[in-house]
C-alpha cells in the first residue's frame, strides 16, 4: 500500500478564494503536494495517508466532496 494517494477536493461554490488557498498552503506545509484547479472549485492534492485521515475528519463546512484520483477505464 503506498504511504500517498492523490485526492480531488471540491469545495462548495460559495467558499472564497481564500480559503480554498488555505487549503493549499496547509497541506503543503504538513508534507503533502497541492495545488489549485482551474477548471472547477476545488484542488488536488497529494497527501500522506495521515494527513488525509485527519483533514478528511476535520474537513470543515467549505468541502463539499473528496474523491480519490485513480484511473478511469471504460469496457469496448
Amino acid at each position: 500500500m503506498p504511504d500517498k494517494k492523490t485526492y480531488r477536493i471540491l469545495f462548495k461554490d460559495d467558499t472564497p478564494n481564500s480559503v480554498i488557498e488555505k487549503y493549499v498552503n496547509d497541506i503543503k506545509a504538513q508534507g503533502g503536494e497541492a495545488y489549485k484547479n482551474k477548471l472547477y472549485k476545488g484542488i488536488i492534492a497529494t497527501v500522506p495517508l495521515t494527513l488525509f485521515n485527519s483533514f478528511s475528519d476535520s474537513a470543515g463546512p467549505h468541502i463539499d466532496t473528496v474523491e480519490e484520483e485513480g484511473t478511469v477505464t471504460t469496457q469496448n
